[in-house]
């Protein structure tokens, strides 16, 4: 017995505290997401023609004229034979200065919001590839935080939920 009401004692603090399924704010959240996964499939299906194993973000920001240069650089496999061109998401209004894989600069360039590469050959399944994509510019706003520039206690913050 002296078991029992020790359990029901620990217990019924995460019982009246817990967080229901139905909170306002987890219904607004599932909601929201939900409307965005439904977007991003109807205007971005995606390439899946490889598979990326890796991004790395290189970001210099200036605050002061919300400008940024960046590269990144992306690794893939190939999904299927004689892959050789393949393309990423960049903002069209970004300035796309170059691709490159392995210090060889690549054909490309950026429209409706996606950078098209050639590939510098045709890679087979499973083969693996990298590019770094150097571009620079003031980022947009999707409406969804994508990219932030505001003040904090005097400070300049930057912030992004993308």
């Amino acid at each position: 017995m002296k078991h029992l009401l020790i359990t029901i004692f620990l217990l019924l603090p995460i019982l009246l505290f817990a967080q229901d399924a139905t909170h306002i704010c987890s219904t607004s959240k599932i909601k929201h997401l939900t409307k965005l996964n439904k977007l991003s499939k109807i205007q971005y299906p995606g390439d899946d023609s490889y598979d990326v194993t890796y991004y790395k973000l290189n970001l210099k920001i200036f605050p002061g004229t919300r400008k940024i240069d960046g590269i990144v650089t992306i690794e893939a496999k190939s999904l299927t034979d004689n892959l050789q061109n393949v393309f990423f998401d960049l903002q069209d209004h970004f300035n796309l200065d170059s691709v490159k894989s392995n210090g060889t600069v690549l054909s490309a360039n950026l429209t409706n919001d996606k950078v098209n590469i050639t590939l510098d050959k045709q890679y087979a399944i499973g083969e693996k590839f990298s590019v770094d994509i150097y571009y620079n510019g003031t980022p947009g706003s999707s409406g969804f935080g994508s990219f932030e520039f505001s003040a904090q206690g005097g400070s300049q913050a930057i912030w992004s939920l993308s």
